[in-house]
């Protein structure tokens, strides 16, 4: 999915470092990856007039690791890196971890349809 020296990239270490200096930001990451307002960082660093905005992390990610016309191609990658650093998911294993969460939501609406036997 990503190139193996990206997590040595200047754009890596430069996200890291704002995970970890930040710890509000850090938390709400952690504490809200499967449902939050999220905004990629990367397209609002570099001027983009609407920020793009996500209902949860996964969206986010898959922005990030599939945007292919932007100037800062290399830097989403890494910031979907660390993302997934922050909340503990394997960057490799993201499609494994989109259809398990794709799973159990189906699962919770699939509760709404069940019929009433009375």
């Amino acid at each position: 999915l990503l190139d193996n020296d990206s997590k040595e990239s200047e754009e890596y270490k430069f996200f890291e470092k704002v995970f970890a200096e930040d710890g509000d930001l850090r938390r709400y990451y952690e504490n809200n990856h499967k449902e939050g307002d999220f905004y990629c960082l990367v397209c609002g660093g570099i001027g983009k007039k609407v920020w793009k905005r996500f209902k949860d992390c996964i969206g986010l990610i898959q922005h990030s690791t599939a945007i292919l016309r932007t100037r800062r191609k290399r830097a989403h990658r890494a910031y979907a890196q660390v993302i997934c650093k922050v909340v503990g998911w394997d960057i490799d294993q993201m499609p494994a971890i989109v259809l398990k969460d794709l799973d159990s939501s189906l699962a919770g609406s699939r509760k709404l349809f069940v019929r009433n036997p009375n």
